[in-house]
């Protein structure tokens, strides 16, 4: 998918979701507050901490393209990381190249 397209669809839904995010906060809150469970409460104080101030919401988009055509070697440790996470995302685990590249960074 074309990076314009990706963004047009990710400025769709947000529009399309912005309804919801009231209801969504509500529920997480009721969650965090109101479950039996220990690990549902913890969840849900950090879908919330998370998206107040924790970490981004969304992390900063690296170009794959551009990193698939350099040299692991010449990767930063950041650059690394990312292809480390998007491949684990898409496969389930990091390739050991990539994991072996950042611990000896």
């Amino acid at each position: 998918m074309a990076d314009g397209t990706r963004a047009k669809g990710a400025a769709t839904l947000r529009l399309e979701a912005s309804p919801y995010v009231s209801e969504a906060v509500e529920t997480l809150v009721d969650l965090m507050r109101g479950s039996r469970q220990d690990a549902v409460r913890l969840a849900a104080a950090k879908e919330i901490f998370d998206r107040v101030g924790g970490k981004p919401t969304a992390p900063a988009e690296v170009d794959i393209s551009v990193l698939l055509q350099r040299k692991l070697s010449e990767l930063s440790s950041e650059e690394l990381k990312e292809l480390g996470q998007r491949y684990r995302d898409a496969v389930g685990s990091a390739p050991l190249q990539i994991e072996a590249d950042v611990e000896n960074d």
